[in-house]
Formats: structure tokens, sequence, C-alpha cells
């Protein structure tokens, strides 16, 4: 019995072959790039998700550790360069040569608002930072009290020495009702004529609020 003899191969089979062959190629390439595509999404989503995340979850941390609880009160200090505003941090750069510079000075903000129902009566004091005065190194430097002043609210002027108290300087006698939110602006300044001593141009303090219970 005779072969079969072999059949030959045509350079049209050869050219359908190929075309069949970079058609399925291309196919495999638009899967991968599909797929690539979907993963970078599904990455990009992710990133994002966790951006949002961070700065959101960011403010809001930081807006609950602007607040502070003070009995029946919350104080809420602003934040500034320097960190919180209860911070009070006077040196020669905080030398003013009249009261008007002193008033147009920066304000430490912060707002006291009732947390309870009632009303609610609280002193407002500055109290001497005795951590940063020994961090500063500056206990032979710090000025003399009647040449430093202040303002609450841009009312009257008054040097911190006339409102001394035992645990402090009393700056503020208040009330607050209801739902009702006390804003205040405390400027502080050193009036350089009032200075004993041009070298010694330090105060280290911060703001501190006591509620006041009801007898």
């Amino acid at each position: 019995m005779m072969p079969k003899p072999k059949k030959k191969l045509k350079m049209e089979d050869i050219k359908k072959n190929s075309d069949i062959e970079v058609l399925s190629t291309i196919e495999r390439i638009k899967l991968h790039e599909r797929e690539y595509l979907m993963v970078t999404t599904a990455i990009f989503m992710v990133i994002i998700c966790l951006v949002l995340f961070v700065l959101f979850g960011g403010f809001n941390k930081e807006s609950a550790l602007n607040i502070f609880r003070v009995g029946d009160l919350n104080v809420k200090y602003d934040t500034d360069i320097m960190g919180l505003s209860d911070v009070i941090t006077l040196n020669e750069d905080s030398i003013v040569n009249n009261e008007e510079e002193g008033i147009n000075s920066q304000a430490h903000k912060f707002s006291i608002s009732n947390a309870s129902n009632g009303v609610h009566k609280y002193n407002v004091y500055i109290e001497n930072d005795l951590s940063m005065i020994d961090i500063d190194d500056c206990s032979d430097l710090l000025a003399n009290d009647d040449a430093i002043y202040f303002s609450v609210n841009n009312s009257s002027v008054r040097k911190l020495s006339e409102v001394k108290k035992d645990n402090g300087y009393l700056i503020v006698k208040g009330e607050v009702t209801g739902e009702n939110t006390i804003n205040y602006d405390l400027k502080i300044w050193i009036l350089k004529d009032d200075l004993k001593d041009s070298r010694k141009n330090h105060f280290h303090g911060s703001i501190k609020v006591e509620e006041i219970e009801e007898e």
C-alpha cells in the first residue's frame, strides 16, 4: 500500500496561522492590560481612602485634644504656630513701647461652654508655668509682673500685678448658662518703660479655668 503523500504547506496556510497567533497575542496583552488597570485602580482607591481617613481622623483628633472638661464646663483652646493658645510665652519679642502696640498684639483665643443645664460660674487664671521656666532656664530672667499688661476682649488694660492671687493671676470672673459659649481673646504684653531690668524680660504662663462650686 502506497503511503499518502504529505500535504504541502501553502503560503495561505502560513499567513492564516500567523494571523491567528497575532490575534491571540493581542488578546492576551489586552487581558493583562485590563488586569493591570483593575489592580492599579484598586490600589489608588485604597490610597485615597487612607489619605481621607488620616485627614479627617486627624482633624477630629485635634479638635478632641483642644477641648478640656472642667466640671460642667467645656474649655476649648485655639491653636497657633506655638501650639495650644493656653500657653503664654513672653520674651524680648513681646516688649512694646505703648499700650496701642500691646492691644494690637496676637491674641490667645479660647472659649468656655456649658456642658450641662443650669448656670455655672468660673474663674480664669494665668498661672506661672514652672516647668517651662525650668526648661528655658530663665528663672533669673523673669520680668517684674507690674511691667506685664493684659486685656480681655479689648476691655480695660490692667497690670498683671493688680490681679495677683495665691493660685495665680485672676483675669476673668464669668458665668455661662444653657448651651451658650463665651469666647475670649486675651492680649498680653510687656511694657518697655516699666521693666526694672531690661535684661529680665521673660514670662512663662498658662491659662487655667476653674469652675466655682455653688455652696
